[in-house]
């Protein structure tokens, strides 16, 4: 599949970056905009402490049972199934589908880069995806209910029910994850052609190019969790990619039914 280069997307592509090259600088596009994806470029890996630091001056830091504030990312061959910590490719999702609220943002920081052409983060816009829909893909994505769980062992303990598009601000948000483990199943169409709309948009995703982007080592990503789903391309052989990940909280957040 053909990829479509972040650094050069225009701002009216609905998916361009920020830049920064000083945390001053960083937090300060990090408020001014929050449905952006916003860049730290720094000499030398951020320190789990020091990640923490920055998304406390955003509003705070998003915790979850079992996994703690700050997520280590790396392929390890001994979690099955995981395709985030494995060597294949990770479909466009968005995280924490099984919160009522997901968090809005999170930061991705890279301890250590794939230099063998590999891991390649990838994007693709709630608008990209709004803009192509047809109308009753959009209404059973707006109405009908789906089973997003915590887990994929079969206890549905904690595991959230709702639509995959709600409103979020001033547009609409996504909750996302369809992959070889799991694709949203139906709860309640509600008239509505859910199963056909899951299959549009699982399809859509796996055929139309994301944007991508190769992040150095010592980089930070502030993603806009519920407007852009991300992903990334498969590593290299034996390759080294390592990054945390942590979720951000602030004073927006996606409408719950």
């Amino acid at each position: 599949m053909a990829h479509r280069d972040l650094t050069m997307a225009g701002e009216t592509a609905g998916c361009s970056a920020i830049f920064t090259e000083s945390l001053e600088d960083f937090l300060t596009a990090a408020r001014q905009h929050p449905r952006g994806l916003v860049a730290l470029r720094a000499d030398a890996p951020v320190q789990p402490d020091e990640l923490r630091r920055y998304c406390l001056a955003l509003g705070g830091v998003m915790e979850y049972e079992q996994a703690g504030e700050i997520r280590v990312v790396r392929n390890d061959p001994n979690i099955p199934n995981s395709t985030a910590m494995s060597d294949r490719p990770l479909p466009l999702h968005t995280d924490g589908t099984f919160a009522a609220r997901p968090p809005e943002r999170f930061m991705l920081s890279f301890t250590r880069a794939d230099n063998g052409g590999g891991g390649l983060s990838t994007f693709m816009p709630v608008s990209e995806i709004l803009a192509t829909a047809p109308g009753p893909v959009i209404e059973a994505l707006l109405t009908a209910d789906y089973l997003f769980p915590r887990g994929y062992d079969g206890d549905l303990t904690d595991s959230y029910i709702g639509p995959v598009l709600f409103p979020d601000g001033a547009g609409l948000g996504i909750r996302w994850r369809s992959d070889t483990i799991w694709r949203p199943q139906v709860i309640d169409h509600h008239g509505t052609k859910a199963a056909d709309a899951i299959d549009w948009l699982h399809d859509y995703l796996t055929v139309t190019e994301p944007y991508t982007y190769s992040a150095r080592e010592g980089e930070t990503l502030l993603v806009p969790n519920t407007v852009l789903l991300h992903g990334r391309t498969a590593l290299s052989t034996d390759s080294p990619r390592e990054l945390l990940r942590v979720w951000v909280t602030d004073h927006r957040g996606p409408g719950v039914r």
